[in-house]
């Protein structure tokens, strides 16, 4: 959900048509949205395949179009680092001489108390311990400290010396050296709070302007399962000039090892705003044209080139007064809440993580480390590879582990198992030969064979995650008891599966 404020969507709005960009404003509006904060709502019905916003990426915010571009670019500066960089010196050093004032002053760091809104892993520890015993720190690590984000502090606080001393350009107060570690603390939890805010509004754009801010495209709430929009872009282009098709740096690239540079041609990139400017001009003949002629306004923006535009598009019919959701992936309530702050109900991408339950269970039960060594050193990867698996696999054998959202077992958590609970020799057989576990891992994984044994360790991992996430379970509400409460609604729908399997053997 978009933690712009309505007073804040008129300069937005001025923003993107200063600077050449269009907004179907004839079909949607910006308007308060159930969920939280802001969203796009259609005025009328409108059909699949409508354009409803265009932005040249001259009128993206990048590390590429920033005041700062050539710095960063002579420090090789690049991803999420260097777009924070340049948000940082357009907010709080040019402010309002900034070209993008009106669009990047809507964007909110701090809640409606004004407190700073951090990722988990900066979270105080009384709110941390509860998700310990979740898939947010149990799968994701999201609770980790980021070594990556300090130093990326660090180096850009550097960087503001530098600059200062070379081109005499003001250090932005949150980039000053601090006179005592609690001012260090601050700053440092305010970087990390603008850096969290904007890669959850950032959209890739293409090969030259990496990460970008794209007005209105960020204020598309996410919907889990039935978006309506999708975000659309040239991504192939020259990754030092931003130009799509050929150029002078592929020429150069072609003739680098056969002719040498002739030493007086100038290489010159665009200047944003130059580029802006030129796209606003066409806009306005356009438009004039378009007044003689009678064609519809929207036809006139959408002729402009493409490949130099990215687009919100609709993918779905929206009927009049609904809002108009995008998707931000496939994502779990905790991978939601570690990347952008929300979660949402019944989300079907979320999954209970099983890991800690079997290395729990198999220290407490004798002989059983041996077999889960070979399955980490070996097992989970010929399972992935006798089972067609391996083009699915979601990375190591603690991350397949997992039942889903309606409490099923994934089937490596179900090849585990079974392997944990064999009485025989069955397992060192699989163990000395290959070709036997491939066997066995085929056959059950056509059959769905399940026996009495695999069902009760599966009963025993159920039982002990139950009890791990009640006893984690805080009183008031937050965002951990929900994560938790999650998750204890997918152990009991696996828990009444279970019951019901037994029942039929």
């Amino acid at each position: 959900m978009s933690s712009t404020k309505q007073s804040d969507v008129d300069d937005i709005l001025a923003f993107v048509e200063e600077s050449g960009g269009r907004f179907l404003r004839s079909h949607c509006d910006i308007q308060r949205s159930p969920q939280g904060g802001l969203g796009v709502f259609a005025l009328k019905d409108i059909a699949a395949g409508t354009v409803l916003l265009r932005i040249p990426k001259a009128a993206v915010f990048s590390a590429s179009n920033s005041s700062i571009s050539n710095l960063l670019l002579e420090e090789e500066l690049e991803g999420m680092l260097a777009l924070v960089i340049a948000f940082i010196y357009e907010t709080t050093g040019f402010q309002n001489a900034s070209h993008w004032c009106k669009y990047l002053r809507s964007i909110k760091y701090t809640d409606s108390g004004d407190n700073l809104v951090l990722p988990p892993s900066f979270w105080p520890s009384q709110d941390k311990r509860p998700l310990r015993a979740t898939a947010l720190h149990t799968l994701h690590r999201a609770l980790d400290a980021e070594p990556e984000v300090l130093d990326g502090y660090d180096r850009a606080v550097s960087c503001a010396y530098k600059w200062h001393a070379d081109a005499d350009l003001p250090i932005p107060a949150l980039l000053r050296h601090a006179d005592t570690d609690a001012q260090r603390t601050r700053n440092l939890r305010k970087f990390v709070a603008v850096t969290y805010a904007l890669a959850s509004r950032a959209f890739d754009i293409d090969d030259f302007h990496g990460n970008g801010l794209v007005p209105i495209a960020d204020l598309f709430n996410h919907h889990v399962t039935h978006p309506h929009v999708r975000f659309e872009t040239a991504a192939d282009v020259c990754d030092v000039c931003g130009e799509s098709g050929s150029c002078r740096h592929s020429y150069v690239g072609l003739q680098a090892e056969s002719q040498p540079l002739l030493p007086n041609v100038e290489v010159r990139v665009r200047d944003p705003v130059e580029q802006t400017e030129s796209l606003t001009a066409k806009i306005q003949e356009d438009h004039t044209a378009d007044t003689s002629t009678g064609t519809p306004p929207e036809a006139s923006w959408l002729s402009l080139p493409a490949d130099d535009c990215v687009d919100i598009r609709l993918v779905a019919d929206i009927r009049r007064g609904g809002e108009i959701y995008n998707t931000y992936g496939e994502l779990s309530n905790p991978l939601l809440v570690a990347r952008y702050g929300f979660r949402v109900s019944h989300n079907p991408h979320d999954v209970v993580h099983f890991a800690p339950e079997v290395r729990r269970w198999c220290k407490e039960e004798r002989g059983l480390m041996s077999r889960l060594c070979w399955w980490r050193q070996t097992g989970y990867d010929l399972y992935c590879k006798v089972t067609s698996a391996g083009e699915d696999s979601i990375g190591s054998w603690q991350d397949a582990v997992c039942a889903n959202n309606d409490g099923e077992p994934s089937p490596a958590l179900w090849a585990l198992i079974e392997l944990l609970s064999d009485a025989g020799n069955g397992w060192r057989m699989m163990r000395r030969s290959p070709p036997v576990a491939a066997g066995v891992w085929s056959r059950r994984n056509a059959n769905g064979e399940r026996n009495r044994r695999a069902l009760t360790v599966l009963h025993r991992l159920a039982v002990l995650k139950r009890a791990s996430l009640l006893a984690a379970m805080p009183e008031r509400p937050s965002m951990g008891k929900d994560l938790l409460e999650d998750e204890l609604s997918i152990v009991n729908r696996l828990l009444e599966k279970i019951g019901r399997a037994r029942k039929g053997l």
